[in-house]
């Protein structure tokens, strides 16, 4: 299913509330956490081939709206 979304012509995927929009990218940065739990920004931006900053503010986003948690190890 998540590879069906992330793949698809939609840039935004919403469904009906305001926290549950999301970006293709979030759609596969959430993918990526879930298939590889403890998984770190900077091995997630080499993942993507973007900056970690870019993955560490779209990480925050998602944080924020509850679909991920950052843990220090």
């Amino acid at each position: 299913m998540t590879e069906q979304i992330a793949n698809g012509k939609t840039k935004i995927l919403d469904f009906g509330l305001e926290e549950m929009q999301f970006y293709r990218g979030e759609i596969h940065m959430i993918k990526m956490v879930g298939d590889h739990p403890g998984i770190f920004i900077s091995e997630m931006a080499r993942g993507f081939n973007v900056t970690r900053a870019v993955v560490a503010k779209t990480v925050r986003k998602l944080e924020v709206h509850g679909f991920l948690e950052k843990k220090r190890g």
